[in-house]
Order: structure tokens, then C-alpha cells, then sequence
């Protein structure tokens, strides 16, 4: 199967509930005591990470072309678009909802 054989419904609600349902039987309720968006925040990082991965493996196997490259591009501002509103909405959030006793070890930055 292809992800662009999905449409979005079975994207954002087969797939997204199926996902759900996994994480709620592997954590429970670990997500109350968990700076909940620092963990968006790292999901979105990775997902940068990974399109950048995604063009060098594309550059690598000599089939790219412009157009691949302006969208992936567009997809990495959409996704910095979305780090830019979590770092917003933390300014609206009580410091009593911003513990992180099950976060782990983040990786901030060096």
C-alpha cells in the first residue's frame, strides 16, 4: 500500500484512532504528567528531520526533480508554522500543566 492510496479520512480518523488506541493501552494516562507539547514539538522536529532525509535519499538515487524538492520544502515551512504556534499556545498554559515527571531524557539543544 502507497499513502497516497489513503484518503484523508482513513488518514485522520482510521489511522489516527487506530494509533490512539495503541498508545492508550502502552501509556495509559502517562500523558498527565507530560510537558505534552515539548513532545509536539520533538514529533515535529523529527518530521523535519526525516523530509531532509527523505531529499538526500532522493538526491542520492539520481531521482529528483525541482518540483519534489519545492514541495518538500513547503511541507518543512508548514510543519515550522506549526512549532512556531505550539511555542505560542505554551505562553497561554499554567505552569501546574507543564510538568514533565514521565518526559525522560529530552534532547533540547547543545
Amino acid at each position: 500500500m502507497r499513502l497516497f492510496e489513503l484518503d484523508m479520512d482513513e488518514i485522520l480518523s482510521a489511522w489516527k484512532n487506530a494509533r490512539s488506541s495503541m498508545g492508550k493501552r502502552e501509556y495509559g494516562d502517562d500523558h498527565l504528567k507530560r510537558y505534552n507539547l515539548v513532545d509536539v514539538v520533538e514529533e515535529l522536529l523529527d518530521a523535519i528531520i526525516i523530509l531532509e532525509k527523505l531529499l538526500d535519499r532522493q538526491v542520492k538515487s539520481g531521482v529528483i526533480t525541482e518540483e519534489f524538492v519545492d514541495e518538500v520544502c513547503t511541507v518543512i515551512c508548514q510543519i515550522e508554522v506549526a512549532v512556531e504556534l505550539c511555542n505560542y499556545l505554551d505562553r497561554m498554559l499554567e505552569d501546574k500543566v507543564v510538568t514533565d515527571e514521565l518526559g525522560g531524557d529530552r534532547v533540547w539543544f547543545d
